[in-house]
């Protein structure tokens, strides 16, 4: 889509109804129904992604340094898998409004007058809550019980004493929700209103939201294969057995939020000197992976500087230039504080260059730009994948690997691959990403991945398909995609294990004083305040998780479980 329309579409819409009737409406919401629901959906979407917070403590701090996705400038400390850093997609849904608004686009509808118009918005009104399941999803995914058969009715009924529902609760009724709004998509009387660019994941069409409410319906039973397998496969033969035009099977299905840079703009998006993590960058060189130069920065160290520094005498005469410009930094503690690593990774040197002085750095960074659009003055194109087709085929490859429903796993899983380097192609061009180092401002556009580099790529010994590595190869895969989908590698390393260090993708081992550590499992929680309103539901829900003998020792404990993190 056009960035300038996207920008003037956006504003267009937050500016189109009487400003106070809008501000009246978020304070009150017994006269939220005078703001179009429209409106209401795309308020909701906004809100949801344009959390920064999120980005800089959950995802930059906590979950991408726990799975090797970065690690900070000097590699991980000693406590780093402690959640020293707040969580806060719980407060993203409950807390700023975000599933407030899309909870509201069902109410505003439902005030309507009976009569065409009303039934004109039975569209959008599915669509509103397809989006709000995933985000009921994605919060209970790591948080366990939260509010939900009862969820945002206190803005209409003023009753704020809300009891939790269990996690097995609240994926079964999200499962039964989707069912019924792909129902009612499919099913909607002629004439429906035309969501167009209110909609920023497919601009109206409704065709793929019901191919995205089915990918989120088998993740869900992903997620269920250890703790309720039965469940887990019904959900999967009846989702596989739908139309194949129900189904996603190009990369232009993928349900992805797409939004103007200035979204991003806000400084905790920024992913500046977030290091690249050697067990990725090792396996993307090691198979001649063109999503490198997409992920990662190249360092500093160029022929041309390192002929400078040699010249200055910050290199010995007997070093010998090598080029090899994407390096990743160690995980491990005890490995980031060796002397030995650090002397040769993390040591920097300062060169004279021209009239000013350059620090050459050897190790890599995470592209910034894939992370935040706005960064150093970039104005393309945000994406926020929710579920890829890379996804979803990786997601076919399993269960075909696994033998619940057939399928030529070799073929699904060549097709993830693909999928995802054209995938990551396009996000690149869209987000800007540019070839450089930080030396300075300039770089210039990364290049998408081009078929002969796929082709190459499919044909390196480690990426082609090897029936007795299967498994592993669509882990190992599946987690390369999940570059930008942190919640998804998470869950992948929890639910099966994989990669791990005997993979094709060799991850570290962490350790610290000699002491292998475990990656938390959970988000932590806090205990309520005894005078909060909401005290004895909270109360009671943890109680009803700390049944579970793998909860751990308490809210706060992120090496617990929550249900569906069976062992």
């Amino acid at each position: 889509m056009n960035k300038l329309l996207l920008i003037i579409i956006t504003l267009a819409v937050f500016t189109g109804c009487k400003k106070q009737d809008f501000v009246d409406a978020n304070i009150d919401p017994t006269v939220v129904y005078s703001v179009p629901p429209e409106n209401q959906f795309l308020n909701g979407s906004k809100t949801i992604f344009a959390n920064d917070f999120e980005a800089y403590y959950e995802v930059y701090r906590n979950i991408m340094p726990w799975l090797q996705l970065n690690t900070p400038l000097n590699g991980n400390a000693k406590n780093f898998t402690e959640a020293s850093n707040p969580f806060s997609r719980y407060d993203n849904l409950f807390g700023r409004g975000g599933g407030a608004y899309l909870y509201d686009v069902n109410v505003l509808i439902s005030k309507m007058p009976d009569g065409v118009k009303k039934d004109s918005y039975a569209q959008l009104g599915a669509i509103a809550r397809i989006l709000l399941d995933f985000e009921y999803f994605y919060v209970s995914d790591i948080y366990g019980s939260i509010a939900y058969t009862h969820a945002f009715e206190g803005r209409y009924n003023s009753v704020y004493t809300v009891p939790f529902d269990n996690q097995q609760t609240i994926f079964s009724g999200i499962d039964a929700d989707l069912k019924n709004a792909i129902a009612e998509i499919k099913n909607a009387p002629a004439g429906q209103f035309d969501i167009g660019n209110y909609d920023q994941f497919y601009y109206g069409d409704v065709s793929k939201w019901v191919k995205a409410a089915n990918a989120l319906r088998l993740r869900i039973a992903m997620r269920l294969l250890k703790k309720d397998q039965s469940t887990a496969e019904s959900i999967i033969k009846e989702v596989l057995a739908s139309p194949s035009s129900e189904l996603m099977n190009a990369n232009d299905d993928s349900w992805t939020f797409k939004a103007s840079s200035s979204l991003t703009s806000g400084g905790n998006f920024n992913p500046d000197q977030l290091r690249a993590a050697k067990g990725m960058v090792d396996f993307m060189l090691k198979t001649n992976d063109p999503r490198t130069r997409i992920f990662f920065t190249k360092n500093s160290y160029s022929k041309e500087n390192f002929d400078l520094a040699k010249a200055q005498g910050l290199l010995s005469n007997s070093a010998v230039f090598v080029d090899q410009r994407y390096v990743g930094s160690y995980a491990s503690p005890d490995s980031s504080s060796n002397t030995k690593i650090t002397n040769q990774y993390y040591r920097t040197r300062t060169i004279a260059k021209g009239s000013s002085n350059l620090v050459l750095d050897t190790l890599s960074n995470i592209n910034p730009r894939m992370f935040q659009t706005a960064f150093n003055g970039g104005n393309g194109i945000q994406y926020f994948p929710l579920i890829t087709n890379a996804d979803f085929l990786f997601m076919r490859a399993e269960i075909a690997a696994r033998g619940i429903v057939p399928g030529n796993v070799e073929d699904l899983y060549t097709a993830g691959v693909a999928a995802s380097l054209n995938y990551y192609g396009e996000m690149a061009v869209s987000h800007q990403v540019l070839d450089y180092y930080l030396e300075t401002d300039a770089g210039t556009q990364v290049a998408a991945p081009t078929q002969s580099e796929i082709t190459d790529y499919l044909a390196q010994p480690d990426v082609k398909f090897n029936p007795a590595k299967a498994l592993d190869q669509i882990a190992s895969q599946s987690f390369l995609n999940s570059f930008k989908e942190w919640n998804e590698a998470w869950a992948l390393v929890k639910r099966t294990g994989l990669p791990n260090n005997s993979t094709v993708l060799k991850l570290e081992n962490l350790y610290y004083n000699g002491e292998l550590l475990a990656i938390p499992r959970r988000a932590p929680r806090t205990i309520p305040n005894t005078g909060d309103i909401n005290y004895q539901n909270v109360t009671d829900a943890y109680n009803e998780m700390a049944q579970d003998p793998n909860y751990g020792s308490g809210p706060g404990d992120i090496s617990g479980r929550v249900w569906w993190d069976a062992p």
